[in-house]
């Protein structure tokens, strides 16, 4: 299963400075499809605010998909807010998922090189941490990544970044490969444009429910 939106990377030329902060959120949709049929979607968005003094990035995403569960058709939900520096580096995050009668919460803080994960489960609550080296990013790693920094063919990135439900930290390997004719959706219609498709190598991707 994967989602229904290929990852791409505009044909612009690629910058290395950070692009200034945008005033209006960042808001995007991704269809859900498995063996060619939909089966859910994904609804991203992002902030930027101030806590305190510090300016940071802050991200909700929902999710719902319906796939079969020994036979029977079941429906899981997901729910993240994360915290991140505005250049993507986690702060905090919940992540509130549902598959069955009692929803699995997680909460999450890095603070000096460790990011401790107190999840709750049927009333019962367990704590555990993780050595959060400084390149290891939050969620949305990858599109973050490919929006500061649009890649061009040839080019290869890795990422190491927070993957959701399993709340763990994965290694991706990002491949640009040729520019591909593309049709996607705008406000003005339908549109097409030569854009590089972005291959994905790693173990981030498979852990979204459904996937």
């Amino acid at each position: 299963m994967g989602l229904g939106l290929v990852v791409l990377a505009g044909c612009g030329q690629a910058t290395s400075q950070q692009p200034p902060l945008p005033a209006e959120p960042r808001e995007a949709w991704h269809a859900i499809y498995h063996k060619g049929k939909w089966t859910g979607y994904l609804h991203q968005i992002e902030r930027y605010e101030t806590q305190g003094s510090q300016p940071v990035l802050v991200a909700t995403i929902d999710s719902r998909t319906s796939m079969k569960r020994n036979g029977e058709a079941t429906e899981v939900t997901m729910k993240i807010e994360s915290v991140e520096t505005t250049d993507g580096r986690l702060i905090s995050f919940r992540d509130e998922t549902l598959l069955g009668a009692s929803p699995t919460i997680t909460k999450g803080r890095v603070e000096d090189h460790t990011l401790t994960l107190t999840t709750e489960v049927a009333g019962k609550t367990s704590t555990r941490t993780l050595e959060w080296p400084d390149d290891a990013r939050g969620f949305l790693a990858v599109d973050q990544s490919l929006l500061h920094k649009p890649m061009l063919p040839g080019e290869r990135r890795k990422l190491r970044y927070l993957v959701p439900v399993l709340n763990s930290l994965c290694t991706e390997e990002l491949e640009a490969l040729d520019y591909e004719s593309t049709e996607f959706l705008s406000v003005l219609g339908d549109e097409a444009g030569d854009l590089s498709h972005i291959e994905r190598r790693g173990d981030g991707q498979r852990s979204w429910p459904g996937l």
